[in-house]
């Protein structure tokens, strides 16, 4: 028995404008195969890339709150010489006004160097596990990556791991209208293939043929 796929609206209620059917099988070994070109050089050189990415956004996260730090110190001073105007009874209505102004100033940048040093504090905790843990790719040390993906249940739990989310399967047509065949796109989570470590998404747009 050979298995298929279609798109919901047209299982459910016959209307939708997909008319044509995704081979399970095809879809299968294209995805697998897909995940049989990540050998252990390609998956070290992604592994560095993600690693690169994490310190970038460390050092952005640093710059914007030295930023934000340098623009409180200056909201201080001008909030200090607004109070000393009034102290020595300058105009009051408008000192007031630009004291009050003045102030909700200082406390926004506040509440951005807070969000700023907690999302440092997320970034440099990941890079500390990054350092500290000594990462495996255990899937192809137990045989290589596609035969631990094909051996069964297992394969498709291994597989769900790494795809937690819907793969998206969409129908590829020419200008004049003829179908051509299929996309799929999904998010992989790199991190399951280096030790669970912290990882940013990758999403890639593949076709199958």
């Amino acid at each position: 028995m050979r298995r298929y796929y279609i798109c919901a609206r047209t299982y459910k209620q016959g209307s939708g404008q997909c008319r044509h059917s995704v081979s399970y099988d095809g879809i299968t070994d294209a995805i697998l195969g897909h995940f049989q070109r990540l050998t252990p050089a390609i998956i070290d050189r992604m592994v560095e890339e993600e690693y690169d990415r994490w310190v970038g956004e460390l050092q952005a996260f640093t710059r914007q709150r030295d930023d934000l730090v340098a623009e409180r110190g200056r909201l201080d001073v001008e909030l200090g010489r607004l109070a000393e105007a009034i102290a020595t009874g300058g105009q009051l209505p408008a000192l007031l006004t630009a004291l009050t102004t003045k102030q909700a100033q200082r406390d926004e940048v506040a509440a951005r160097i807070e969000h700023a040093e907690g999302s440092e504090a997320d970034v440099r905790a990941v890079l500390r596990d990054w350092h500290t843990r000594l990462f495996r790719l255990t899937l192809p040390a137990m045989g290589g990556l596609e035969t631990v993906l094909r051996s069964g249940e297992n394969g498709r739990l291994q597989l769900r791991l790494m795809i937690p989310t819907p793969i998206v399967v969409t129908p590829t047509y020419e200008a004049n209208g003829r179908w051509t065949g299929w996309d799929y796109e999904g998010d992989a989570f790199l991190g399951r293939l280096a030790g669970h470590l912290t990882c940013h998404p990758h999403t890639e747009r593949v076709r199958i043929s």
